[in-house]
């Protein structure tokens, strides 16, 4: 098929919904999953039907390497391909229902959803406005200030927080999602990676979390598996880098950049964001999903609190003031108003400009009479400082020489780094080797606990072995079979490796950075295998193959899916 939109119903045609007609007007465009319509309600009676003046938008169901059409009727194809168009389009009837379910002012609303022309539809209102992306885009700076990106940011924040009451995910939070009305309200829409979990936490469907949009995605999004509760933390860092964009005017960085460079406050510095915002919107996007902000509630309220304390724009005071408010109006849930301990800032991109002092509020402080007694505690209290820095001291030292007394025998340290505990078990060796093998119990950057059996080196895994995750690290995966080289997986030249995940999902090829660099990644809940390359362990540029017969179902470029 073309690129363009040559499949799409012809403007006239009439859709006739349950409760309404709808006259497509104009074609809104076209994605993988669905083409989006303008079309004009009409009334239908016993006796006839009335044009109105109300405007809507209607999405119909229709896979672009999959779908065709006869008349108005949408066909299917191979029965391989019509057994995946029905499982999608269940997949978008249920994206329909619980949509309908979330009646809130700053959600898109839908009127219906129907099945007609062999497919299905739902009607939604129709937003006079433009997106957050060209919003962004057509301001005179090329970027929103901060006053509108904290009130924008309060009214996404909002929606999702919403959702997140109805035990329900979006997933894909951008600014190419959001419309904002001709009013400055913003409005969320795009719900075609949404998920329903019901009250304990479980999903209410089998269908995988898709990998979201680089740059807004986090990393435990793109190999996230059903089992692992509700988790609401990957909403929060595509609000986060929402907002990034929002004060930058660029596209946030991905996720794996984050983790390996650090988070880029320079961009935001250069755009004269002041830095209590900068460190909240860090916080969101921290790369690890247990230094994040639990709920996006927290977010929005150290957002908005922060603005109101420090006294910088009159706005964030204002916002701050009626966030909780608003959250009550639309029967969103109490936010936790008990923060943890902020995190401390990481250190500074490479780039970056030095952070100042912040200018400390001076105060008068009347010194306290040193009387005889005080003195007394004062000095006792400094000996018994001094006495356990000593005592630390000599400890060390006995315990440096009894480990360097120890030789030709079997070695075991113990370290712990963020209360996580390594241990490394060398087996007998001959000393002079030069990458000895053992077994080492670790963990990687995510804090995912690991055996490694092979090359170890300065304890770290170096070389060929295999690691096996217990239950399962956080993203799902079981074992791994290949090299690493200083602590991640990385292949060389020529080489591959087996990644298996709990659910039986499996990639063949090769790594970088411990990272899915090229090869073949077999999806069998899905039924289909990708083989191409990888960006932030999602696919980016290759095919998706239908397992049964080999067919190739539909090709991805840049991370798009492409005809």
């Amino acid at each position: 098929m073309s690129d363009k939109i040559t499949s799409a119903i012809a403007p006239g045609t009439v859709l006739h919904g349950e409760a309404y007609d709808y006259k497509i007007i104009k074609t809104l465009g076209q994605g993988s999953f669905g083409i989006t319509y303008q079309a004009k309600v009409e009334m239908k009676g016993a006796l006839g039907t009335l044009d109105s003046n109300m405007y809507v938008a209607v999405k119909e169901f229709f896979m672009k390497e999959v779908n065709g059409r006869s008349g108005d009727t949408v066909t299917s194809g191979s029965t391989s391909k019509g057994g995946l168009f029905s499982y999608y389009r269940e997949k978008f009837e249920r994206e329909a229902r619980n949509l309908g379910t979330l009646k809130h002012p700053n959600i898109v609303r839908v009127l219906e959803m129907f099945i007609a022309n062999g497919t299905a539809y739902y009607a939604m209102e129709f937003i006079n406005g433009m997106s957050l992306d060209d919003t962004i885009t057509k301001s005179p700076q090329g970027r929103l200030s901060t006053e509108q990106a904290i009130r924008l940011t309060k009214q996404i924040g909002a929606a999702v927080s919403f959702m997140h009451s109805r035990k329900m995910l979006h997933l894909d939070v951008k600014p190419a999602n959001v419309m904002v009305r001709a009013d400055g309200k913003a409005v969320l829409i795009d719900f075609g990676l949404s998920k329903q979990y019901d009250e304990s936490g479980q999903p209410e469907s089998s269908t995988t979390v898709g990998g979201g949009t680089p740059g807004y995605a986090p990393l435990e999004q793109a190999s996230y598996r059903d089992g692992h509760g509700f988790p609401v933390v990957m909403d929060v860092y595509a609000l986060g880098a929402t907002m990034f964009k929002m004060l930058s005017g660029q596209r946030p960085p991905e996720a794996s950049e984050i983790l390996n460079e650090g988070f880029p406050e320079s961009w935001l510095l250069a755009a004269n964001t002041p830095r209590h915002i900068i460190r909240c919107i860090e916080k969101a996007m921290a790369p690890l999903k247990k230094d994040r902000y639990q709920s996006v509630d927290q977010f929005v309220m150290d957002l908005c609190g922060k603005a109101e304390t420090t006294g910088n724009e009159a706005a964030g005071k204002n916002e701050a003031t009626s966030f909780s408010d608003e959250v009550n109006v639309v029967d969103a849930r109490p936010s936790d108003r008990h923060e943890a301990k902020r995190q401390q800032p990481g250190q500074q991109p490479q780039g970056a400009r030095p952070q100042q002092p912040r200018p400390q509020p001076q105060q008068e402080h009347k010194k306290p009479e040193l009387t005889t007694m005080n003195r007394s505690t004062a000095g006792n209290k400094m000996k018994k400082r001094r006495l356990y820095i000593c005592i630390g001291f000599i400890t060390f030292i006995v315990f440096a020489a009894i480990c360097n007394s120890v030789q030709n025998c079997q070695v075991e340290k113990w370290r712990q780094e963020d209360s996580i505990y390594t241990s490394l078990v060398k087996q007998p060796e001959d000393p002079s080797a030069a990458n000895p093998t053992g077994t080492l119990y670790t963990h990687d950057a995510a804090g995912n606990n690991f055996v490694w059996t092979g090359g170890v080196l300065n304890d770290l895994p170096d070389g060929n072995g295999s690691a096996n995750y217990n239950e399962g690290d956080k993203d799902g995966r079981k074992e791994y079979y290949g090299r690493m080289v200083k602590g991640k997986r990385e292949t060389l030249d020529g080489e591959t490796a087996t990644l298996t995940y709990i659910n039986g999902n499996k990639y063949v090829g090769t790594f970088a950075n411990d990272m899915l660099k090229e090869g073949t990644y077999t999806d069998k809940e899905n039924g289909m295998s990708f083989k191409g390359t990888f960006k932030n362990n999602a696919p980016y540029n290759g095919k998706w193959f239908m397992l049964g017969d080999g067919s190739v179902y539909t090709t991805v470029k840049n991370g798009e899916m492409q005809n």
